[in-house]
């Protein structure tokens, strides 16, 4: 959609530093179900609520992100001899 100035929702989010919905699903490769699901349970990214439709903060999609990040264990040197 685009305003009357010639910039569209996606260039405003963006300045704004929020992405779509569909973006996130195609991003994270999970359907919108999905993404209704996690905020129905409180899991998942944060998000914002504004015009009947949900946002994400992309710093919030960083954050969410970084806290699924598995340290690698290295394994014993004496184990990997079996």
């Amino acid at each position: 959609m685009t305003n009357n100035t010639g910039v569209n929702q996606q260039q405003l989010l963006q300045l704004l530093g929020f992405v779509s919905e569909a973006d996130v699903a195609a991003l994270s490769g999970v359907e919108l179900s999905t993404l209704k699901k996690w905020r129905n349970t409180g899991t998942g990214p944060t998000y914002a609520y504004w015009g009947n439709e949900f946002f994400y903060p992309i710093d919030g999609l960083k954050t969410y992100l970084t806290s699924l990040v598995k340290e690698r264990i290295p394994l014993d040197p004496a184990s990997q001899m079996l």
